[in-house]
């Protein structure tokens, strides 16, 4: 018996979903998938504020949902160098798809500068500047008021650029704080009196 490499694709992503308890069991049996195709990703990337066109895009690998359409967001986008963006898609339902990696392919840096010049301004940070801060790592808060200066250890909880907030979290673990970016593992928060 021959099992064909779709199959095999389809068994690998179903247990996965049932490891991660996203799919129930009965579930399983659903045998009919639908690919994602590069015009829903670049739909995507349109509303989260990144102008692109489909010939830009460069899928890792092929991505298939349960459902035709699913509604896809950028989760992560992060700049590799002047002319690639990575970017971390997912469905808004676990259970629809697994999270994938598109790479954008700009033309020239001017050209990926010009295509975000009417984006929000997190999304021209993220592309364009280089991360400073990383989930899961450590990073110094710093806290600062009219006549004190403090430091504090802390583990950053999201990935951040200079000049963006963040959330990070006590070495503790048991305080959040919100803190803005200011250079390599450095955050500073205000402390008003």
């Amino acid at each position: 018996m021959k099992i064909s490499r779709h199959t095999i694709a389809q068994i690998v992503v179903t247990i996965a979903q049932m490891a991660m308890g996203t799919l129930p069991a009965y579930a399983a049996i659903q045998t009919e998938r639908m690919a994602i195709t590069t015009a829903h990703m670049t739909a995507a990337l349109m509303t989260a504020g990144v102008r692109v066109t489909p010939d830009q895009l460069q899928p890792l690998s092929l991505m298939t949902a349960t459902q035709s359409n699913p509604r896809l967001t950028a989760a992560k986008i992060e700049s590799l160098d002047a002319n690639t963006t990575k970017v971390r898609m997912q469905c808004e339902r676990t259970d629809v798809c697994l999270p994938f990696y598109v790479l954008i392919h700009w033309p020239e840096a001017d050209q990926a500068k010009q295509a975000l010049k009417d984006g929000p301004i997190r999304s021209r940070h993220l592309l364009l500047e280089p991360l400073m801060v990383r989930n899961g790592k450590d990073a110094t808060l710093i806290f600062e008021g009219q006549n004190m200066r403090m430091t504090m250890p802390v583990l950053c909880l999201q990935n951040g650029v200079r000049g963006q907030h963040i959330r990070v979290i006590s070495k503790d673990r048991k305080k959040i704080f919100l803190g803005r970016v200011t250079g390599p593992g450095t955050l500073i928060s205000a402390v008003f009196n």
